[in-house]
């Protein structure tokens, strides 16, 4: 790929081991992810800056930030962060992995975060302020919850327990405003649909 930047081939050898691409197995996700991009048309799927310009910084190769998204949406979170802190704008939904919507109770999206007071707006009203930090699984989390919590009369549609706990992963701005570019974007999801799901789904199956 002339006039783009280029990552470290796993096949050449080194010194340990023989070849990098010794390290990754064979039923490993990331060939699954190679094959499918590498036999993707980008061009005709639409990508822009499948040919490099001529003069200037050489870019990345849309095909590598495909895959980039594509490891993204298979481990989540953690790639989110990694393509945010290069400068790659991911374009991936907010994961949504509460079941309480489904149990007929209000889930994370009904609460609304307030950054300037570092506080939650419950869907009574009521604010959830900021109560402590913790680590739980190697991440830094907060805790949020609102003393109005026990005379709610809202509170069976939210909690069956004395609160309702709100809890906030250190950089889930991140997160936040990944999801504010999907609303205002509704077409980049059906893109992703038809480019990064396809694997996903042939994955999964």
């Amino acid at each position: 790929m002339k006039r783009f930047i280029e990552g470290v081939e796993r096949t050449p050898s080194t010194l340990f081991p023989a070849r990098l691409d010794d390290y990754i197995t064979e039923d490993n996700t990331v060939r699954v992810i190679d094959a499918f991009v590498d036999t993707r048309n980008l061009k005709v799927l639409g990508f822009g800056g499948t040919v490099p310009a001529a003069t200037g910084r050489p870019p990345y190769h849309p095909a590598v930030l495909l895959k980039i998204y594509i490891d993204g949406y298979l481990n989540r979170i953690q790639s989110i962060l990694a393509c945010d802190q290069q400068g790659v704008i991911p374009l991936v939904p907010k994961p949504a992995t509460s079941n309480r919507r489904a149990l007929g109770l209000f889930d994370r999206r009904d609460f609304l975060y307030l950054a300037p007071s570092d506080a939650y707006l419950c869907p009574a009203g009521q604010r959830a302020p900021w109560r402590f930090r913790t680590l739980e699984n190697g991440r830094v989390l907060a805790k949020y919850w609102s003393s109005a919590c026990p005379s709610c009369a809202m509170k069976p549609m939210c909690t069956t327990g004395d609160y309702r706990r709100i809890t906030r992963w250190e950089p889930e701005a991140v997160l936040e405003r990944m999801q504010q570019r999907m609303d205002r974007r509704p077409e980049l999801a059906m893109r992703r649909r038809c480019t990064v799901e396809h694997p996903f789904g042939t994955l999964k199956a």
